[in-house]
């Protein structure tokens, strides 16, 4: 279909209607690379000035609300930061990457997660390889989304951790940690074989989808059974005493579970996003 002729002759080919609408317009079977590459040059003539502008806008505006949380992050943390690291060229490559992303991405970027790394960059006591897996979690954390993080957060639990209480019974102050953790990241586990893949591909995971595990088997074999005397009982009292921790393992306890390990970066992303609600020590897993 050739439609934006400047000339005023009509002409029509087999099976072709010829119209007559501020010139002359000829409609055929198909578009031509010619009015595909007009098309397009109109639309940008017209439109892509005002998304240009209107993009511009969000993303001041995404990158100051990032800068605002970068600088009450590091103000919190002010004891342990050094401040010569900013000096380095590595830690200004590192900034300009976060910023980048969060103006260009805005939440999708998960600026929280970017803002915390980098206090942990400038932070005082870190390895070389520590500072390795930072930069490369940083690079990372906006190629995926809240679900994968939240499955990548919920292997770390299950296969990484063994938490301890001080006072009273272990079951009760997990029971606590199942509750905050599913209201900030949700029980969304079953995630697609793509969705795995995907997150094997930035770099926070290897796959292997010919692994399985139990999860009640994992979970429950840290805590010898919560002093039950087998798993079925095991269960019986997370049901009444625990039910966010029964539900957590419900929910985690998938396919493709057993064939999920977390990489070096996968550790450093699970521990930032679980700092949030429960403050997990970088060096036991990345040292």
């Amino acid at each position: 279909m050739s439609f934006l002729n400047a000339g005023t002759n009509q002409k029509v080919s087999n099976g072709s209607t010829a119209i007559q609408a501020q010139g002359d317009v000829t409609i055929t079977n198909g578009l031509s690379a010619q009015d595909v590459k007009v098309i397009f040059e109109l639309l940008f003539e017209n439109q892509f000035p005002k998304i240009q502008e209107i993009a511009r806008q969000q993303a001041l505006i995404n990158g100051n609300e990032f800068q605002a949380k970068v600088i009450s992050d590091l103000h919190e943390n002010s004891k342990r930061i050094i401040t010569g690291k900013f000096k380095d060229p590595d830690v200004q490559a590192l900034l300009n990457d976060a910023l980048i992303s969060a103006s260009r991405k805005g939440e999708k970027s998960h600026p929280e997660l970017l803002s915390k790394l980098i206090v942990e960059k400038v932070s005082s006591g870190n390895s070389d390889l520590k500072d390795i897996v930072i930069t490369e979690a940083i690079g990372v954390i906006p190629k995926l989304t809240r679900e994968q993080i939240a499955l990548m957060c919920g292997v770390f639990i299950l296969k990484e951790v063994t938490m301890s209480a001080n006072l009273g019974e272990v079951i009760y102050f997990l029971s606590n940690f199942h509750d905050k953790f599913e209201k900030r990241f949700g029980l969304e586990f079953n995630l697609s074989n793509a969705n795995i893949n995907h997150i094997s591909y930035t770099g926070a995971c290897n796959y292997n989808n010919f692994m399985s595990v139990d999860a009640f088997d994992i979970y429950l074999g840290k805590y010898n059974n919560f002093g039950a005397t087998n798993k079925v009982e095991a269960q019986e009292k997370l049901k009444a005493v625990a039910p966010s921790i029964h539900n957590f393992l419900e929910k985690i306890n998938t396919p493709t579970l057993g064939g999920i390990t977390l990489t070096s970066v996968g550790l450093a992303i699970a521990i930032t996003a679980i700092n949030e609600i429960q403050y997990i020590e970088y060096s036991s897993w990345i040292r």
